[in-house]
């Protein structure tokens, strides 16, 4: 993971864990629930000789059920989730700027979120809030690079070349760059418009306008316009 750039200047609650059913056993049948994460019922398991997209894209779940049972069932046990958070779902606020290039969306708040965008192709995710997305670390194949931002403030000119230079960086790859701050408007959308007055060759008033109507209702402040004017100035 990159380190990540100081804090643009600018005038928790717990996240749900794995809790187990009151009858968990090691023997079961596959429509009673198995435990819940969050309010999600996890309800069933697959047994496989192969790693599933699972087990490669949520090892603290899938490693946190095969240290519980995997002795039991064989070395060659390989454990995962069919339905509840495994499950891929569309993340907040998504959608393409750039299709199979750069995504905007709001944070992440399940596993299956991340797996969405790994299924999609995003091998990057950018991260403009202050404290980390939940379960960020549930999904190694998706590499995370923080870029803290205060709510409502806009970005620092360091903070736009470096989130340009990633996004550059993972498309040379052929991999996707999603971006996401809280809601997905103003942190996000202010980058997502710089993106645009670069590779589009506009101007940041029509980047803005261009990003509003892809995205309606990003860039929330005078101050985020003002980011994405001055940066187009910087680059002209």
């Amino acid at each position: 993971m990159a380190s990540p750039l100081p804090t643009a200047p600018c005038s928790k609650n717990a996240e749900p864990q794995w809790k187990p059913a009151a009858d968990l056993g090691r023997h079961f049948p596959p429509t009673t629930p198995r435990g819940f994460i969050g309010q999600t019922p996890v309800m069933r398991w697959r047994l496989s000789n192969q790693r599933s997209l699972g087990s490669t894209c949520f090892p603290g779940v899938y490693e946190k059920h095969r240290r519980e049972f995997g002795s039991c069932w064989g070395s060659h046990l390989r454990l995962s989730l069919l339905a509840g958070s495994m499950a891929s779902a569309v993340p907040p606020n998504f959608s393409w700027v750039a299709p199979g290039q750069l995504a905007g969306l709001a944070m992440p708040r399940l596993p299956a979120h991340y797996q969405y965008m790994y299924e999609h192709g995003i091998r990057h995710l950018v991260s403009l809030t202050e404290r980390n997305p939940p379960y960020h670390d549930t999904c190694p194949g998706i590499q995370r690079h923080h870029l803290r931002i205060a709510d409502f403030c806009p970005p620092s000119p360091e903070q736009i070349q470096r989130f340009l230079q990633i996004v550059d960086e993972a498309n040379l790859k052929g991999e996707a760059v999603a971006v996401h701050c809280l809601l997905g408007f103003g942190r996000t959308g202010t980058m997502l418009a710089c993106y645009l007055a670069k590779t589009q060759k506009i101007t940041g008033v029509d980047a803005i306008h261009e990003i509003r109507r892809l995205r309606p209702g990003s860039i929330e402040t005078y101050d985020q316009e003002k980011a994405v004017v001055q940066f187009h100035h910087r680059i002209k």
